[in-house]
This record gives C-alpha cells, structure tokens and sequence, in this order.
C-alpha cells in the first residue's frame, strides 16, 4: 500500500552532514574539528566544505587559487575529491537505513527518504529516528541529521532545523504540531526552500513574497498559474497534503553527460577530439550496460570565465538522432560533427575549459517509438537537424549537418563491435581498448591532493612496519 493511501503516517529524510570531508575524517580523525576543503576534478575548484570552512565565509564553487591566502592563513586541509571512497560510504550508510526501513528513497549520494509506516504516534517516531541516527553514526562514523513530517517538503525544512540547531535538537527534528510548522515557515528563506529555484525565487520576492510561510498562505490556483502544477503541489506540501511518496525502485535515468574542466585549456583539434570522443564513449558504454538506447546528443564548450585576456564563449548545441542508437562509431560521429559546427574551424577556435557530452531522451530497447513512415529496418538518414543555444539565451536557426550514411548492416556490425569492447574492458579494465579517435585519459581526473581509497582498495591501506 503506497503512503499517499495511508493517513498519520510520517516521512523523514536523513541527511549526511558535510559529507565529502565526513567520510575522509572517518580514516582521519587528525581532522576532526579543522577546516577541510574538498575540490573537484582536476583540484580546480571546492566542491564540499566542512562546517569551518563555511564559518570562514569561503562559498562553494570558488577556485582554489582565489583563495590560496584564505588557505594558508587558516591552515585550511585540502584534499582532492575521492569519489570512489565517497560512493561505498555511501552504499553503506543506505544499506544500514534499509535493514530498519521497508520504503528507503536514495535521494542523493548523502540524502534518503525515510517511510516510518506503521509507525503513527510522533514521539514513537522520533525516538525510532533517534535510534537511526545512533546506530547509522556508531556503523559508519558519519554524522546525520533526520527530519520527519507529514510530507517531503516538511521533512526537508525540519532537516534543515536540525542540521542548523543540532545542539539544542540532537539532530532530529520532528514537524509534529501547527505552532512549530509555523515557526519552521516564518524562518525558512524561499531560497532554501526545496522545489524553488532561481526563477521562481526571484518572482515571488517580487511580488514581496520572502518565507515560506507567506507561500504557504497563496491559493493553489493561484501556486498553480504562478509555478505550474509543481507550485500547487509545493503548496499543498507546506500543508500538509503530502504529494509525493517514497519511491523505493530507482527511477530511470532519462540523461547521461559526461564531462571535465580541463587542467589547462584545450586550443587543437586533435586534443579536444580525443576529450569529446572519451566522453561520448563513455555515455555510449553506460547506455549498453542499462540497456537503453539515447534519442538526443547534446555538447557544451566554454571558454575560462576567469579568464579576463579572452572573451568568453559559452555554448550548446544539440541534435535530435534519425534513429535512436546505442552504437558509440555512430554516436562518435553526430558527437563531432556537433563539435565542428559549433567552433566553426577545427584549426582557429577559442581555448576550450570545459566541456560536457549529454545524452538525452534515454529509454529502453524495446521501447522505441518508430516513426510514423519507419520500419524497425529502415536506414538512418544522412542529414539531422541541429539547434543550439547560445549564453545569452537566444535560439540560433536550425542548421543542418551532412553525415556519412549509416545503413543498417554497418550499424548492426558496428553493435556487435562495441558489446565485444564491452565486455573485454570489463574482464581486462576500464580503457584497454579504445576507438582510435578516444582519447584513453579523458576519463581520468589529476587528483595530486587525493587520500587513500581505504574501502576498496587494499594496496592502499596503511602498513604498519
């Protein structure tokens, strides 16, 4: 029975505090009570920060070098991101939360929804998310935060209560009574407000609308016309109407991207072919290992926005496949030619920071939509239909770009090619064996400040001598 058909039933949602530089003080108790910065890939900027760091005043997303005075003057620890490291304590932390609960939402690689059915009585299920909180902490050394509401919404705005007032809360909240969801909506900014981004932000401040509280007080109708049906249910959330519930099965993927900011940039072809051709292949294996076959490709390039010696150039340009594919030879081919038309020369182009491969329209094998006048045999066309969209926001003309004819026994061979690559990386390694356009280092981040993977890699324990 799904929670929307049950009343007086609570949802919660735990929360890892400041989880990149938790996990690494876990193997590092040097750490504990000192800032600690993490950064992203390549070290090129801060991606995660301890509470100290943000004591500091230091945002995320500043690059390193802007900060380097901050770093030394209060000793700041800065350690280059391991993701390998981060995923298992995470795949940990889920796998104690789905011993206590039958409905475990992963909401994020540090967030998860809690179903506490049948539990109906609030003191009982705040005791049951004290013990949580407890046995998560003392199995896995990562400190949490849980807060619980009749909805989502709530839950997420009693989290952040009890991250923020952890002291006087332990670290749960629970949204159990009229005066205190009052309270929690007359100081909870609609910035921090989950389901607000930046446009609806800034059009309900204009119309003087600045808590949560006051957009709890507007009509649905109203929600509705302003935001969508998402505002009505955003409403309807701050409430009290639960909305959304627990999914326990993962939902499909509906884009893939892959990409890397640069450690230097990027100004010939040969190099950026290679960078844009690593990450096409990449999307494309992922694609075969879920099954699924990809409808759209989409690539962006910029140039260093921090930069003041070269104009900036931001841009994305995306095509609608003739047929929707898996095949990385056919992929590599829209991929680059997307690529050629954007930089309008493959030997003069602006120095390339950063750039990004998307797949969109994601769905499975079986369930393609044929054309109106298609076949599941017909040959893919040798002209597409390309957009772009460039950083002022303004639609470019449709363009149309030439490719080579891809009949349906090449592709068919071409298939067969890339499931045979497949499956000798995955017995030989990652990257053993490559297209001759791939660059086999695209998928490989300079980590000079990076600690040890102390859960997964067993060369890498410490050795005592």
């Amino acid at each position: 029975m799904k929670r929307l058909e049950r009343e007086n039933s609570w949802i919660g949602i735990l929360d890892c505090n400041n989880f990149y530089a938790s996990c690494e003080r876990v193997f590092r108790p040097d750490l504990k009570g000192k800032p600690v910065a993490i950064l992203s890939n390549n070290d090129g900027c801060i991606v995660a920060r301890s509470q100290e760091v943000k004591a500091l005043g230091i945002p995320n997303a500043v690059p390193i070098h802007q900060i380097e005075h901050l770093i030394k003057q209060h000793n700041i620890q800065v350690l280059s991101s391991n993701y390998e490291l981060y995923a298992d304590m995470h795949r940990r932390i889920m796998q104690t939360l789905q011993r206590f609960f039958s409905g475990v939402e992963v909401y994020s690689i540090d967030e998860a929804f809690l179903d506490f059915f049948p539990i109906n009585d609030a003191e009982e299920a705040e005791e049951f998310a004290r013990k949580i909180k407890a046995t998560v902490e003392t199995w896995t050394k990562i400190p949490v935060s849980i807060g619980i509401a009749r909805t989502k919404t709530l839950a997420k705005v009693a989290n952040k209560w009890a991250k923020e007032y952890r002291n006087k809360t332990g670290g749960v909240v629970i949204v159990n009574n009229e005066a205190k969801r009052e309270k929690m909506l007359r100081n909870t900014d609609i910035s921090a407000l989950w389901g607000v981004g930046y446009g609806h932000r800034d059009k309900l401040r204009n119309l003087n609308i600045q808590d949560a509280w006051l957009l709890s007080q507007q009509s649905y109708t109203w929600a509705r016309k302003l935001m969508t049906v998402q505002g009505e249910r955003l409403v309807r959330e701050l409430n009290n109407e639960p909305c959304y519930d627990v999914e326990n099965e993962l939902k499909a993927k509906k884009i893939l991207i892959t990409g890397r900011s640069f450690r230097r940039d990027i100004a010939d072809w040969a190099t950026l072919e290679g960078k844009l051709s690593g990450f096409c292949a990449d999307n494309a294996a992922r694609l075969r290992e879920q099954g699924k076959l990809a409808s759209v490709v989409s690539i962006y390039m910029s140039t260093n926005k921090f930069n003041p010696n070269i104009k900036l150039f931001r841009e994305s340009m995306s095509m609608a496949l003739p047929k929707p594919t898996s095949d990385t030879h056919s992929l590599l081919q829209y991929t680059l030619a997307l690529a050629k038309k954007m930089l309008g020369s493959t030997t003069q182009f602006p120095p390339i920071k950063k750039a990004t491969v998307t797949f969109y329209d994601i769905a499975s094998t079986d369930q393609r939509q044929l054309g109106l006048f298609e076949s599941a045999q017909d040959g893919t066309s040798s002209k597409v239909k390309a957009g772009s969209r460039s950083m002022n926001k303004r639609i470019k003309p449709k363009t149309t770009l030439a490719l080579p004819q891809i009949s349906d026994e090449s592709t068919h061979k071409q298939n067969k090619l890339s499931k045979a690559l497949d499956k000798i990386n995955q017995k030989m390694g990652k990257g053993k064996i490559t297209w001759a356009k791939e660059d086999s280092q695209a998928m490989i981040s300079h980590h000079e400040k990076l600690s040890p993977r102390y859960t997964t890699r067993t060369d890498e324990l410490p050795k005592l001598r």
